[in-house]
């Protein structure tokens, strides 16, 4: 126990890490809204591979799709598709660090139909592209 005590002391003092993926908003919303959004955040991540019509979200929600677009940014401070994609990306992160796959398999995986819109998207988010992500953890190995 005092080895993973002084292991997580270690890692956590560790000025140059770099976080395998980005902190999420978490809901802030009221009863009603929270039902709302949980019902919606639960079918997105289910299928967050799949395409995802904001008119569907909308009525799993019970809601007019501008209406979960309001509610989408007043409790998570962002958009549907911003939501979706940095899903997407972080289990690509994941998937990458973890697996040898092509990198081509991981993007269509996390639902991406196009390679290259899957590499700018990536390397909007992360500042690196795929590539170059998976080589650099690979490195601190």
């Amino acid at each position: 126990m005092l080895s993973a005590i002084r292991i997580l002391t270690l890692l956590a003092r560790d000025t140059e890490a770099k976080p395998l993926s980005s902190t999420l908003a978490v809901p802030t919303a009221g009863q009603g809204d929270r039902a709302r959004l949980d019902r919606v955040l639960d079918h997105i991540h289910l299928n967050y591979a799949e395409n995802l019509p904001v008119d569907v979200l909308a009525g799993i929600a019970a809601l007019s799709p501008s209406g979960l677009h309001r509610l989408f940014g007043r409790h998570l401070q962002t958009t549907i598709s911003d939501y979706v994609m940095r899903l997407r990306i972080g289990e690509a992160c994941a998937l990458l660090s973890a697996t040898d796959r092509p990198i081509a398999h991981i993007a269509g995986e996390v639902g991406y139909v196009s390679l290259a819109n899957f590499n700018r998207q990536f390397k909007a988010l992360k500042m690196r592209t795929p590539r170059d992500y998976r080589k650099s953890f690979r490195v601190r190995r």
